[in-house]
């Protein structure tokens, strides 16, 4: 048996037993459970110029905002969430998401469902399909009014997994540190560079550990993501045969080939709130062996006038490292140019370089609702926010840098 259906099959033995518990428990109680409902969402507007160019909000979506469009494929989210408390320690949750992804355009999805069990007043374990909580508020993505900024703009796909995840959190000298471990299969696809990728199924195990103190959070984390699927494009396998008879066939193979390939994730960041001022930068990193690092960075910094709250914000990654090349010489013919073109394109789309600057405003509506205004000014040669086919066409090394200013407006809610 594989280690994925082993470990879906003592998931679903978890799930049986925690329900069986679960009504034993409220029955202990005296009682049966207490019931809550809530949602939030978001009707996001994104605009841009350049004509050929598409913008989305994460890999996880198959397209975005083209040239010279109005559209509401990228940010736009609505999510419901109920909860059922059955004894103080032991409740259910499930939230429902609708948004635009690879897997199921804007149909409604099961984006967590889990038993929480608290053995102690600062201690959690819960079990089901839980958010990948590495980068901060990283298991608050999707829900805009919870972040300051438009998007989120260091994340992780998949962003869920089928797992198990404890935390405690335990008072250190004048504040309290918090420690995390996850551990499960992760679930969902992504698109990267014109493929469709099954990122389910891999093996995951993160951690993290955060220091409060007053009103500043230091983080740090990381974590190791074992791929399961390989790409199933009937692209990629034309590529792979035709690399399969040059010379470096097997590290060419290797260093575009994603089935058990492991990733290693690291993140150190730090964030402030004061109620006025707040501001957060942190730093990632994610390497595996035979590809270069790709290092990424986030920060942004606000301050709020009463209902209104302008910010900056300030990311990018970058990569960089050696190209294997197939061993045929340049010149020999057009076949052979073009099959050393490819492999350099193939091995492109794993290399990340580009950086961006946002201005933003964020006006309270409400206690539960804000709008925000936001403009990105993105220089790239090649990003996982944007599809660009003219760019994708060259190995990233031949590449010019190019721009992309990118006009946002939201309105965000909870409930």
């Amino acid at each position: 048996m594989s280690r994925r259906r082993r470990a879906q099959r003592l998931l679903r033995q978890l799930a049986f037993a925690g329900l069986g518990w679960a009504s034993a428990a409220a029955a202990q109680d005296g009682g049966g459970p207490s019931f809550s409902l809530s949602g939030f969402g978001t009707l996001g507007a994104t605009w841009h110029a350049r004509e050929g160019v598409e913008f989305r909000r994460d890999a996880t979506q198959p397209s975005g905002t083209r040239g010279n469009e109005v559209s509401l494929e990228p940010d736009s989210i609505l999510g419901v969430q109920a909860t059922a408390v059955f004894t103080p320690a032991l409740e259910a949750t499930v939230q429902l998401m609708s948004r635009n992804t690879v897997d199921a355009g804007y149909r409604p999805q099961v984006a967590w469902v889990y038993l929480k069990f608290k053995p102690s007043e600062n201690s959690a374990v819960r079990f089901g399909r839980l958010g990948i909580e590495l980068y901060m508020q990283g298991d608050a993505a999707d829900i805009g009014y919870a972040n300051p900024t438009m998007r989120q703009t260091l994340v992780i796909a998949p962003a869920r997994y089928d797992g198990i995840d404890a935390e405690t959190t335990l008072p250190l000298g004048p504040g309290l540190l918090r420690v995390k471990g996850m551990v499960g299969l992760t679930a969902g696809r992504a698109e990267f560079g014109g493929d469709v990728f099954d990122t389910s199924g891999a093996f995951l195990r993160f951690g993290l550990v955060d220091y409060m103190v007053g009103d500043l959070t230091l983080r740090a984390g990381g974590g190791r993501l074992e791929q399961e699927h390989e790409v199933s494009s009937p692209g990629y396998a034309a590529l792979v045969a035709g690399l399969a008879v040059t010379p470096n066939a097997r590290e060419l193979i290797d260093a575009i080939s994603l089935e058990g390939r492991r990733f290693d994730y690291y993140t150190v960041a730090a964030a402030y709130d004061s109620g006025r001022w707040f501001w957060l930068a942190s730093l990632g990193a994610a390497s595996s062996p035979g590809l270069p690092t790709i290092h990424g960075f986030s920060a942004h910094a606000g301050r709020r006038f009463g209902r209104f709250a302008p910010y900056v914000s300030w990311y990018g990654q970058h990569t960089k490292g050696d190209f294997v090349r197939t061993g045929i010489p340049a010149g020999l013919s057009p076949a052979t140019d073009a099959l050393n073109a490819a492999a350099d394109i193939a091995q492109s789309s794993s290399r990340y370089n580009h950086h961006g600057l946002a201005l933003g405003m964020r006006y309270e509506l409400s206690s539960q609702s804000a709008l925000k205004l936001q403009v990105d000014r993105i220089r790239y040669r090649n990003s996982d926010n944007i599809i660009d086919p003219e760019a994708a066409a060259e190995p990233s090394w031949a590449r010019r840098t190019r721009s992309l200013t990118v006009w946002s407006a939201a309105l965000e809610f909870v409930f």
